[in-house]
């Protein structure tokens, strides 16, 4: 029996095409008798001879001293490694993935067996007589070996003795010793990356500590099983930090890890290998520090990486350790973010307090028009290609509206176009006397309102996917300025007058942003577990809070409370939500309150005087919860169902009002959650349903897009009239004056002035 042999068996394992039959053949890999492959693929037995020839090739004259050869099985993606070291191959067998297995590692040959034995089977294959074109590699491979001899090594390959231990103190802890072979001739390829796998199949014996109890798992395939630590450890952080429970169990490389968290934050740990007698017999740690846990595999991963990087420079082109790598940072900021302590309370909040007292009350409900009879006529249309819902505004005057190419300003009652300028693709942002245009590669401009000129103009850092977050400052006393998310991690903040930086804010990396201005402050949060505080003048933190769960939530300010909630930001039913209430300008915390089990809240909560509501949802539809204000006490509970899931909202006085695509219009008592009235409507078709429902409220009259804009009296719900457009409703401007503009995402406009009504006046 030769060191290693390729047996080709070409009887049929099942009926194929006879313009395949040459094909049939499978492939058994033989290494000292002992077949170390599955069976491979009749499809690729021919490729894979081809393929491990000229790997071997590359080998023999030392152009590689480490190649893989993929191939496929019936249902799985393997590949065949081959190292040279000194005159020998190591070859390697193993299943390529996420959670890969290697059933064959490091199985010596000589080199010249191994040339021998691939020129054994390709000779065997095309001594048959067959015809298929794909022979015709193995004829150019068979005369290329036919002149190849192996180059014997001048001198032995080093090794280097690694010894990665945990920290003495620690609490958890992973070591091992391992062996590394110093790739120094291996030639490192700068404009291309791979993924290769194979080079890190090394192994060590394995040793982990809880407390004072030490555990040996014998021999494994280190880098493995740190892939899976830190895939374990980031799942049980997350959970930790959402309060959710968890349960996960997975093996790899004859190592099976167990974790168990409950709802109360109790992490539970067992880790068996094969001299624990397998998962089943292997210890369970109850109460380990979820902390301390996740400490031990970074560092562990840490000491793993880094002998590696050092010794083998090719590792810094392969993609499996790239993204091995992103894993390890990505975990390190989410454990810091976990365990930071950076919160802070504003000492001298009278300022910032006073300066709230001056601004105006809010206003309530204008019952101008809210007791007369409304009707509307048709004052102009006009189509604008590709046009972006999320840039239409309506001004005093004017209606300023964006499309594909070009920005307009409409006049508002003959539909005269006033200006048009040419526009990139960007978003808008209406301010007091104009508009603020931002692209993709970051480039701002300020528009005049009056000529549609551009005033000011600035580059900023470009920002990957969604939309900017920001806001629009225009309050006497407060510099006009316009703060938006920039790049990945800033908020920036430019005074759209004089078009300077006034200051830089960095948050976290690469999460959803959110805003909301309580006075001459800015409260902001990166969807992280921090929600901060800024001076919107200078940009400087007033105050900071932490919380263990993350900030995902719109967030809700009325006078002297601003209302957030925390969760892990899913929109499943996994993990419990909690609702708090912080002093807007101190920081410190009111008070706080689970939502509920099961019950992922939905956008912004909605403050009342008495109460706070959340909106929630499931499967179901939506549903409502509420709370006291004062003390966030549950006062009373709708459940999911009780509305679609299309849905919006708007609140009036002490009413909330509720529009849906199913045609229903309801308002509830934010008191007591009681139905004060209900409108039921049909059901819009497919395709029908406007894109935004939001009610608008103007002049006491409460603006309902559905087929129609319906307009009704906000306290009983009766009609006082319709908006009838040809469109589908699917954006509503209303000003203060009652002329209406309804845009339909096809590009169409439609404008409506209100016409004479009659009021009845009580002597």
């Amino acid at each position: 029996m030769r060191a290693f042999q390729i047996v080709v068996d070409r009887r049929p394992a099942q009926a194929v095409p006879v313009a395949n039959s040459s094909l049939r053949g499978v492939v058994d890999v033989i290494v000292d008798g002992t077949n170390i492959t599955a069976k491979i693929g009749q499809d690729y037995a021919i490729p894979l001879l081809r393929d491990l020839a000229y790997a071997a090739a590359d080998l023999a004259t030392r152009r590689h001293t480490r190649a893989t050869v993929r191939f496929y099985d019936q249902r799985d993606a393997w590949a065949i490694g081959l190292e040279r070291v000194n005159d020998d191959v190591l070859v390697s067998v193993f299943q390529v993935g996420e959670m890969p297995k290697v059933p064959v590692h490091a199985r010596p040959v000589p080199g010249v067996a191994l040339l021998r034995g691939i020129a054994s089977a390709i000779d065997g294959v095309l001594g048959a007589g067959n015809t298929v074109p794909l022979l015709s590699d193995l004829e150019a491979v068979q005369r290329f070996l036919g002149q190849l001899e192996w180059q014997v090594s001048s001198h032995p390959d080093p090794l280097i003795e690694v010894c990665v231990e945990g920290l003495s103190d620690a609490p958890v802890s992973f070591s091992t010793d391992l062996t590394l072979r110093v790739h120094e001739d291996e030639p490192v390829s700068t404009d291309v990356e791979r993924n290769d796998l194979h080079s890190l199949l090394f192994r060590g014996p394995l040793t982990f500590r809880v407390g004072e109890t030490t555990r040996s798992l014998g021999a494994v395939h280190l880098f493995l099983v740190a892939e899976v630590l830190v895939s374990e450890a980031a799942a049980v952080l997350r959970g930790w930090e959402a309060g959710r429970v968890l349960n996960r169990r997975c093996e790899i490389s004859g190592v099976g890890i167990a974790v168990r968290l409950s709802a109360k934050g109790v992490f539970s740990l067992t880790i068996g290998g094969q001299q624990t007698g397998g998962l089943r017999n292997a210890p369970t740690f109850p109460s380990v520090s979820v902390v301390a846990f996740v400490e031990a595999v970074l560092a562990f991963a840490r000491g793993i990486v880094r002998p590696v990087l050092r010794n083998d420079r090719t590792q810094r082109s392969n993609l499996r350790m790239r993204h091995f790598r992103d894993q390890v940072r990505t975990l390190s900021v989410a454990l810091r973010e976990a365990v930071r302590e950076d919160a802070k309370v504003n000492d001298a909040p009278e300022s910032y307090r006073a300066f709230a007292a001056a601004l105006p009350e809010r206003r309530v409900s204008d019952k101008t028009w809210g007791h007369s009879r409304l009707r509307f006529k048709p004052a102009w249309e006009a189509a604008v290609p590709g046009i972006d819902l999320r840039s239409v505004f309506l001004y005093q005057d004017r209606l300023v509206v964006a499309g594909a190419r070009e920005l307009a300003a409409i006049e508002k009652r003959e539909g005269l176009v006033l200006w048009r300028t040419p526009i990139d693709r960007g978003v808008s942002i209406a301010a007091p006397k104009g508009l603020v245009r931002l692209s993709p590669p970051g480039a701002l401009s300020f528009h005049d309102l009056m000529t549609g000129e551009v005033t000011m103009s600035m580059q900023l850092a470009a920002r990957n996917g969604g939309l900017p977050a920001g806001a629009v400052v225009n309050v006497p006393g407060l510099p006009r300025l316009v703060i938006l998310s920039e790049g990945e991690r800033h908020l920036t903040a430019i005074d759209y007058v004089s078009g300077e930086v006034r200051w830089r804010y960095a948050l976290g990396r690469g999460r959803p942003i959110k805003v909301r201005r309580a006075g001459k402050l800015l409260v902001v949060s990166s969807s992280d577990q921090t929600l901060a505080a800024l001076d919107i003048q200078s940009g400087e933190t007033v105050w900071r809070v932490r919380d263990k769960r993350r900030f995902t939530r719109p967030i809700s300010y009325d006078r002297d409370d601003l209302i957030v909630v925390t969760g892990d930001g899913s929109s499943s039913a996994r993990g419990s939500e909690e609702l708090h209430a912080f002093d807007p300008w101190t920081g410190q915390r009111k008070w706080s309150r689970a939502i509920g089990a099961g019950l992922p809240s939905h956008g912004a909560p909605l403050v009342h005087n008495e109460r706070v509501v959340v909106v929630t949802q499931d499967r179901r539809g939506l549903g409502l919860s509420a709370f006291d204000r004062s003390d966030g006490e549950p006062r009373w509970r709708v459940e999911p169902g009780f509305v679609s899931t299309t849905s919006a909202w708007i609140t009036v006085d002490d009413a909330m009002i509720i529009n849906s695509d199913s045609g229903s219009i309801v308002s509830l008592d934010m008191r007591d959650g009681s139905v004060r009235w209900r409108r039921a409507g049909e059901q819009q078709a497919m395709g029908d349903a406007p894109r935004t429902m939001e009610p608008i409220l103007r002049s006491g009259a409460l603006f309902v897009p559905q087929r129609h804009v319906e307009v009704l009296r906000p306290h009983d719900g009766e009609k006082l009239g319709e908006v009838e457009a040809d469109l589908v409703p699917d954006l509503v401007r209303v000003d203060e004056a009652c002329h209406v503009v309804v845009v339909e995402e096809s590009g169409h406009v439609a404008a409506f002035a209100p016409g004479p009504h009659l009021t009845l006046v009580k002597s």
